[in-house]
């Protein structure tokens, strides 16, 4: 950046590099898939050898299969970090209560995926029944008398899903688009899209089109959500305490319908008030939210989260390329599974067409994660120098687009890594020293 306007430093960022983020996030969810896959030939192989299994038994070992693939795409971050193979995620401490504001932002995510979505899916439900791919984890009144059900169905929720996905979407992604120049409007579109896309396929090959909408909408609502709160506290801890709570209540709900079906109504009963109380506050929030975007979207001295939720004018020339490879990603992460469910639907269902259609399938992945790893390890890497970062603002009236070009002159290095900064860094990217002194 020494000596270097925003518009010319953008110029440096190759193309290979603005693919790298999402060769990333593909690198991961194939692994994902790997893992559940293998086991799932397993579980099929066994299956088809006589084994028999009893529906509750097939039950547990689903959710014991995707709480494996969910460990191997965070084993897998863990890894890529390890190699530094991912880049580094801002320091920048909160101005708030990072828990309260965990919470508020909860509440007001709670208006849409209790009082709106209901009504979406009910009026869907007039063309085809809303039927969700998941009932097969579903409690039932025999599953709950077995303690390894609670172990394995709230690991999947609460556990695994939660950190995987965060740490894929929120950990990973973000930071990677901030640092190639995307505005935080468009960080938060692109990590939501593409979080809600994760489940589309799946939600298309198990179950109704109508569900694959309402889940389309609850996953991206809720993706934004979960982005807006790591992007205010720059920790992926409080997205994950979000995003597991979200799921281990919606779990908690599905087992309150079982035990009220049984005559148990006290789990059923705290659900629904706590889904009140949720829903008033987050509706007072969303009101407030609106007024306040109306009186200072444009004023100079907003609030931080207003300039985040209004910076829409941050606009890279390699937009177009990071929404083809959105596009791309959309076809390789679940266009294969729909084209490879199409061409073996030609055959008569059987054993061996499900196993040749599995084997197919492993291999796709298989030579997804090799196509992946050749690009991260040998023709892109990690951008050394970041191009943007938000959340810095040293002068709070203008953007960081409108610093006077002398700013950019006059770089420092980190007291304690001994990277160039830029001076209007309050925090250093790379090791995350404050620069306040």
């Amino acid at each position: 950046m020494k000596g270097q306007n925003m518009e010319e430093t953008q110029s440096r960022i190759s193309k290979s590099q603005i693919l790298y983020p999402f060769t990333i996030i593909l690198l991961m969810l194939a692994v994902f898939n790997l893992a559940g896959n293998i086991f799932s030939l397993i579980f099929f192989l066994l299956q088809s050898s006589g084994f028999a299994f009893t529906e509750d038994t097939a039950t547990l070992l689903s959710l014991a299969l995707n709480l494996i693939a969910e460990i191997g795409l965070i084993l897998i971050f863990f890894f890529l970090l390890w190699r530094k193979k991912l880049e580094p995620e801002e320091k920048n401490m909160p101005e708030t209560k990072p828990l309260l504001f965990t919470y508020l932002v909860y509440s007001a995510e709670s208006c849409f995926l209790f009082g709106v979505l209901p009504i979406i899916a009910e009026f869907l439900s007039k063309f085809e029944e809303v039927t969700s791919p998941y009932e097969s984890f579903f409690p039932t009144v025999t599953l709950l008398s077995m303690p390894i059900y609670y172990i394995l169905f709230f690991g999947v929720l609460s556990f695994g899903a939660a950190i995987s996905e965060e740490l894929a979407f929120r950990r990973t992604l973000i930071p990677m688009l901030e640092r190639r120049g995307l505005g935080t409007f468009w960080v938060l579109l692109i990590s939501g899209l593409m979080f809600s896309l994760m489940h589309t396929p799946a939600d298309l090959l198990n179950g109704t089109w109508t569900y694959a909408i309402v889940h389309f909408c609850s996953t991206f609502i809720g993706g934004v959500a979960l982005g807006f709160v790591y992007v205010r506290t720059r920790n992926v801890i409080y997205p994950i305490l979000l995003h597991g709570f979200s799921n281990g209540f919606s779990g908690l709900l599905q087992i309150a319908v079982v035990q009220l079906e049984m005559g148990e109504t006290t789990l059923f009963n705290f659900g629904a008030l706590w889904i009140v109380i949720t829903i008033l506050l987050g509706g007072v929030i969303v009101g407030y939210t609106l007024i306040q975007l109306y009186q200072h979207r444009r004023h100079p001295n907003a609030p931080a989260w207003i300039q985040l939720l209004t910076d829409r004018k941050v606009v890279i020339k390699n937009l177009k390329l990071i929404s083809l490879f959105a596009l791309i990603f959309i076809l390789i992460q679940g266009g294969f599974d729909i084209i490879l469910d199409l061409v073996f639907s030609l055959w008569e269902p059987s054993l061996e067409v499900i196993f040749f259609e599995s084997v197919a399938n492993l291999l796709v992945i298989i030579g997804l994660i090799v196509l992946t790893s050749y690009f991260i390890w040998y023709i892109s890497s990690p951008l050394k120098i970041p191009i943007f970062v938000s959340e810095i603002r040293p002068y709070e009236k203008m953007s960081i687009y409108q610093y006077p070009k002398e700013v950019f002159r006059k770089n420092r290095l980190c007291p304690s890594c001994g990277q160039e900064i830029p001076s209007y860094n309050r925090f250093c990217i790379y090791c995350g020293q404050s620069l306040n002194d």
